[in-house]
């Protein structure tokens, strides 16, 4: 029979080598994990005291309003450039925002909560009450 003690004191001897490297290794990537969280504090404090209001105001009903009127006139599917010319005949305040970009986001809601539909043509339609009114709460 073999004596191992000496095989098995070099092997305890790796695994403890090991054991101090991956400690060493586990305690950079806290310290990087810990940098990466203070610079997104920092970017999250920056951005929230940056954040512009999508709608003046918080006046998000108005625009609404206005989109469903330019609907209910035209009688017709529209496109963003015929919706925005027509919004921009009114007296709507975009404040820092860009109107095609507001109207976009605008109608992109509609359509998520059905009250228009995006046709294959890229125009918006207003979409037929009558036909499914449970559309409409989903």
């Amino acid at each position: 029979m073999r004596d191992i003690r000496s095989d098995l004191k070099e092997r305890l001897s790796q695994c403890l080598t090991e054991e101090r490297t991956l400690e060493a290794r586990l305690d950079a990537v806290r310290e990087k994990a810990e940098g990466i969280q203070a610079l997104l504090k920092d970017e999250e404090d920056r951005y929230a005291n940056s954040i512009v209001p999508l709608f003046p105001d918080g006046d998000t009903g108005r625009l609404r309003k206005l989109i469903v009127h330019v609907f209910e006139a035209q009688r017709r599917p529209l496109d963003l450039e015929e919706i925005k010319g027509e919004i921009a005949k009114t007296d709507y305040n975009f404040g820092e925002k860009k109107p095609g970009r507001a109207i976009h986001f605008a109608l992109v809601g509609m359509g998520q909560t059905g009250e228009l539909e995006r046709l294959a043509d890229k125009r918006w339609a207003m979409r037929d009450t009558t036909e499914s009114p449970s559309r409409l709460t989903q």
